[in-house]
């Protein structure tokens, strides 16, 4: 194989410059690109697997009466409660704040509906963790029991 590279005396009298481009070398490199991209992809994670626990009957432990820890029932409107009591968003961080009793502790049960949306869940968790709530934990229930019904006021 021969290559025309141009020039080729004194002056190059009757030959003109190569305006060709040399694609040989672009193959080269490509080539070489596509067989480290085919040989990393496999091994990228595009997430993490998490654990999830075993919600079983026999499994799940219930804590005795005098164990029993505060917890904020969310549903899947995404209504608050407290020891039945209804709280709005916007209020929640101002009442975890001035309850003595969950300030003591430092620990708060979230108990959210299967398909309350994420973004909601984190949003509480924020909020707890701001008015001071050092221990935040979810609880998880085999079956989704509905919030107790509220007493009339």
């Amino acid at each position: 194989m021969g290559m025309n590279v141009g020039g080729g005396g004194r002056g190059g009298r009757g030959q003109d410059a190569v305006s060709d481009i040399n694609i040989t070398p672009l193959v080269d490199v490509m080539l070489v690109l596509l067989i480290i991209f085919m040989v990393t992809a496999p091994q990228i994670h595009h997430g993490t697997d998490v654990p999830t626990p075993d919600t079983k009957e026999d499994n799940v432990k219930t804590p005795p009466k005098e164990e029993e820890k505060a917890t904020l029932n969310v549903d899947l409107s995404g209504m608050i409660q407290l020891r039945n009591q209804k709280i709005p968003l916007d209020k929640l961080e101002e009442i975890l704040k001035q309850d003595k009793e969950l300030q003591k502790a430092s620990e708060l049960f979230i108990k959210a509906h299967p398909d309350l949306y994420y973004g909601k869940i984190m949003t509480i968790i924020g909020t707890a963790r701001r008015s001071g709530i050092k221990k935040v934990g979810l609880v998880v229930v085999p079956e989704y029991v509905a919030l107790p019904a509220q007493p009339k006021q």
